[in-house]
């Protein structure tokens, strides 16, 4: 008979808890997830060119060691305009102005006459 209440008691608790939405921990359930993702495509990803430009001149532009003209494409950017002092590039039809970088150049200092 104790033996049977303890049945009753035991079916009526697990019967109570599911209406009562009684969520059970599961300590593993958050490793789990993380071992299943696919995290190792996003560490090993190839790195991003930066188009370094050191000079422009007759309308030509030095970038990375080499020159290029309008029309031409440098990692993926299409030159569309070379100006003065930056350059316009094009990808996937957004277009980003790329300036020249006058670090490292030599300044002209003018002298007065001492005479």
């Amino acid at each position: 008979m104790k033996k049977f209440i303890a049945f009753l008691f035991i079916l009526s608790s697990i019967a109570g808890a599911k209406s009562l939405n009684i969520i059970h921990y599961d300590p593993f359930k958050k490793a789990k997830i993380l071992l299943n993702t696919h995290s190792a495509k996003k560490l090993f990803s190839t790195p991003k060119r930066i188009l370094s430009i050191n000079a422009i001149l007759n309308k030509k532009v030095y970038i990375n060691g080499r020159f290029y003209r309008v029309g031409e494409v440098v990692y993926g950017y299409k030159i569309i305009n070379i100006a003065d002092n930056y350059i316009q590039v094009k990808k996937k039809g957004k277009i980003s102005i790329i300036p020249l970088i006058k670090s490292n150049n030599l300044d002209i200092i003018k002298l007065k006459d001492q005479g």
